[in-house]
């Protein structure tokens, strides 16, 4: 990689380890270009989540300007737990900065789904296992965060989803207010 790409990789994880680190209330971390690429089989982050007026101007804002690559684009998405299910028509893409980590972009259309701390909605943490990681969240003292559907509510637990259009992904996702009220998700999947 040459010096200048090695520097435009550095400074978007910059970005992303410092936004996930003010949201959750802490310091930034150092990011050195040689560390390594997080796995699928540990914690790390995965996304931070913001809420956008418009997708497709912020898309080439990150992508032209700042050199992310959209990885995945998607109109909708369904979740499951057990037999209930929960429609979500806010269409998303995930941007890859270079090394696993991206930006999600969302229409902010969806108000419902957008607090807390507009735009910059929830940084999410990449696990082996969304159950063990949700547990352990409630155990050492998060809340469970509610998200309210028109006809219910779902409650943050472990939920399967679909994504919907041309290439359809299937993950897991989870939910929780840590201890400062920053929205953490928990995200399981070893395609993205």
């Amino acid at each position: 990689m040459r010096e200048a790409e090695q520097t435009a990789d550095l400074g978007r994880r910059s970005l992303l380890a410092v936004a996930a680190a003010a949201i959750a209330g802490l310091s930034p971390p150092r990011v050195s270009a040689a560390e390594p690429k997080r796995s699928v089989d540990g914690p790390g982050l995965h996304h931070i989540g913001l809420f956008v007026p418009d997708v497709e101007k912020a898309i080439k804002f990150y992508t032209d300007g700042l050199g992310f690559k959209l990885k995945y684009r998607w109109p909708d998405t369904v979740g499951k737990q057990g037999d209930e299910k929960y429609a979500n028509p806010s269409a998303g893409v995930f941007l890859d900065a270079g090394d696993g980590n991206y930006i999600e972009l969302l229409s902010s259309g969806n108000a419902k789904l957008a607090t807390p701390g507009f735009p910059l909605n929830h940084f999410s943490l990449r696990v082996a296992d969304i159950s063990k990681a949700y547990k352990a969240a409630i155990a050492a003292g998060a809340k469970p965060y509610e998200f309210k559907f028109p006809d219910k509510t779902w409650d943050g637990a472990p939920l399967d989803v679909t994504t919907g259009g041309d290439d359809p992904t299937k993950f897991q996702v989870a939910f929780v207010l840590g201890p400062a009220g920053e929205l953490i998700e928990f995200f399981q999947n070893a395609r993205l």
